[in-house]
């Protein structure tokens, strides 16, 4: 221990003339190579759902398998033996082996990877849809009437990282989106999303609600079926949307929602539709009234313009009326 802690003061106070390390640049790849991190160099065993897939070198006759766990907020590689029992996505299973590191080659930065084996697959219960009929029911608010009376800073966002990003980059314009409230929490946590209801509920200003769930894991999904959840919701006397994902199945949360969007991209580009919508009625309602505004400025002027008219044919027909007359004697 003493001698790391010698090596770890050395390397705080390493003297700048000594440059020899760094004679030529290196590339962030190489740089990220340099990095290392700490982890338990024993085996782990880990569990989670499987978000990815693939077979190496063919699927038919594969030598490895790749792919990643995920728990809904966090997720890590992996590389293990082939096995029978995985072959889809969305399978829960318990993977064994060492962890290691290594540079991500779809995305940039470092990777974490767990090198092993299958242990099993594991079995989620889903959570049950309850009945929830004795809550009262209300009248729905559809997103383009709330926005008809209220702003983007009137909505508050309950939401997951990922979720927020979906949602913000849908909805284009990041000057309007910064305006917006969230509240983000792990929607694994039960106990979290009850309380991220509360304050976002409570917050001053707030007029509705919107929750924003992203990735594809279904671990964290559940909870929206909850009927605690649900009525924390309801409670709250003040509208809300759901955008919680890819779902084959309308959960309590969607169906007592005051509209629900298939995703937070999709929710993302009806706030954008939505908005540019506002502004060109408001754009036509104010070019309608400059030119009602037009024409009652112009009015007097054009009854003046009516008068000499009317004089100019009096005279006219007077003139004419004369030299008939002279003629006529």
């Amino acid at each position: 221990m003493t001698e790391t802690k010698q090596d770890s003061r050395k390397a705080e106070t390493v003297d700048e003339n000594d440059m020899s390390l760094f004679q030529t640049a290196i590339s962030p790849s190489t740089a990220l190579k340099l990095a290392t991190l700490v982890y338990p160099t024993q085996a782990v065993r880990v569990r989670g759902e499987v978000t990815s897939l693939r077979f190496y070198p063919n699927k038919n006759d594969p030598v490895r398998m790749y792919g990643d766990l995920s728990d809904g907020y966090g997720r890590i590689g992996f590389a293990i033996k082939p096995t029978n029992q995985l072959k889809l996505l969305g399978q829960h299973i318990e993977l064994m082996g060492c962890l290691e590191t290594g540079i991500h080659i779809y995305h940039d930065g470092l990777k974490l990877e767990l090198h092993g084996e299958m242990k099993g697959e594991y079995h989620v219960d889903a959570i049950q849809s309850k009945d929830i009929s004795a809550l009262a029911d209300r009248g729905r608010v559809p997103l383009r009437f709330f926005f008809d009376n209220y702003d983007i800073d009137q909505l508050c966002f309950i939401t997951t990282k990922r979720g927020k990003k979906d949602l913000f980059s849908a909805a284009g314009d990041m000057d309007l989106m910064q305006k917006v409230q969230t509240q983000e929490c792990r929607f694994t946590n039960k106990d979290n999303v009850m309380d991220a209801i509360k304050m976002a509920a409570l917050t001053p200003n707030v007029q509705a609600l919107a929750i924003a769930r992203g990735g594809s894991a279904s671990t964290d999904m559940m909870i929206w079926d909850d009927v605690d959840v649900v009525e924390a919701l309801l409670e709250t006397n003040i509208p809300f949307y759901t955008a919680l994902g890819h779902s084959d199945q309308t959960l309590l949360a969607d169906k007592h929602s005051d509209e629900s969007f298939y995703t937070p991209t999709a929710l993302g580009a009806s706030i954008r539709d939505i908005k540019e919508n506002i502004a060109d009625k408001n754009r036509l309602i104010r070019k309608t009234r400059e030119q009602e505004q037009q024409i009652r400025n112009s009015e007097p002027a054009r009854q003046k313009l009516k008068k000499i008219m009317i004089y100019s044919i009096v005279i006219n027909l007077g003139l004419v009326s004369a030299i008939a007359l002279y003629f006529w004697w």
